[in-house]
């Protein structure tokens, strides 16, 4: 793991980003499974899903070879099963220089800009959960 961490960063920049951890069919059978799953046993949680989002991340030479073809997929994917997203590219995108020193990870105020969209994205289902008359136990 130490040899591959190390080499990432060269792997990344000699391919140009060709190599994917995660084939899409892979990614694309998990994310249906998951959303199934949680709607199996929890058919009342609310549900959103996220794009990915951007950095200057040096293990991954600065590079977002997959990015686009990761937003087509989990917006498909999405739009297949009715569940909302959060555009992560879309808010890190204004606060790259903001990022922590290793160019990945999120300021407090990126965690906060991500928790209010993802409060306002899961807000209706949850008011509509709310609003919906439970039967009686016992």
């Amino acid at each position: 793991r130490v040899w591959l961490d190390r080499a990432h960063p060269w792997l990344v920049r000699a391919t140009r980003g060709a190599l994917v951890r995660t084939p899409p069919s892979v990614y694309a059978h998990c994310w249906r499974k998951s959303v199934e799953a949680l709607r199996l046993f929890a058919p009342d949680a609310a549900l959103c899903a996220v794009l990915p989002s951007v950095h200057r991340s040096a293990y991954y030479a600065g590079m977002h070879p997959h990015h686009e073809r990761g937003m087509a997929l989990t917006r498909a994917l999405a739009a297949e099963l009715d569940v909302p997203l959060v555009d992560l590219a879309a808010i890190t995108a204004r606060h790259l220089d903001g990022l922590n020193p290793d160019g990945i990870h999120w300021s407090w105020a990126q965690h906060r800009e991500v928790g209010e969209a993802m409060a306002r994205t899961l807000l209706p289902a949850l008011r509509r959960r709310a609003a919906t008359p439970r039967p009686a136990e016992g």
